[in-house]
């Protein structure tokens, strides 16, 4: 099944499926959204389903190949009138959908951990958010020809951009456009720094759902 067939349908599950948290208490699940103008501490809860590609600089070390990326996000910050300012974490299982026999036998899919500076603008039921990665480490599933482990990490140029709109309460459903550059590579425990030419390059388009409190 493609990708861009089942991200909706994953999309809208997600509301039904997830809602509010359970130990949410009623009168906090009902109430509505922080509106543009009132200042306060902010803290959302989001899932989300990416369609990426990933491949190195010259197309070549790494040869392209499409993942998904199915992530758990969370945000803590402090609104001020209708500007968000925060720091965000995300953590993400990687699937490659490329057969390996199609690309000799590589297989880059993994796990990612993430940390980036947030900054967010809220207008009435729409909020603009975007991330910029100063910290993200990927770790390969499967080990290299020597039995190394495999990881890429030093995010440069990293960012996401989110457009999350108001379902009801503090439900959210939204798309997120983020790309990804990695300088550094770590086999086994050498690590080396990477050109133009060997970076990791990953971007990815999909869907966000997002409980703000």
């Amino acid at each position: 099944m493609r990708v861009w067939t089942f991200l909706p349908a994953m999309a809208l599950a997600m509301i039904v499926l997830i809602g509010p948290p359970a130990f949410a208490a009623p009168a906090a699940a009902a109430r509505a959204p922080s509106m543009p103008g009132e200042d306060g501490f902010y803290f959302s809860l989001g899932a989300k389903a990416l369609h990426g590609t990933m491949k190195s600089g010259d197309g070549t070390t790494i040869v392209s190949r499409k993942l998904v990326d199915y992530a758990a996000e969370t945000v803590l910050g402090y609104k001020y009138a209708s500007v968000l300012l925060g720091a965000g974490a995300e953590y993400g299982l990687w699937k490659q959908l490329t057969k390996p026999a199609s690309i000799s036998d590589s297989n880059t899919q993994g796990t990612q951990l993430a940390i980036a500076a947030v900054l967010g603008y809220e207008f009435s039921w729409v909020k603009f958010v975007g991330k910029y990665y100063f910290s993200s480490v990927y770790d390969l599933d499967k080990s290299d020809a020597a039995g190394n482990n495999i990881s890429y990490s030093s995010p440069e140029s990293s960012y996401a951009l989110q457009a999350l709109f108001q379902v009801s309460g503090g439900s959210h459903l939204g798309l997120e456009y983020g790309h990804m550059e990695y300088g550094k590579q770590k086999a086994g425990a050498t690590t080396a720094t990477l050109n133009s030419n060997t970076q990791l390059n990953v971007s990815t388009i999909g869907v966000v759902y997002a409980w703000i409190y």
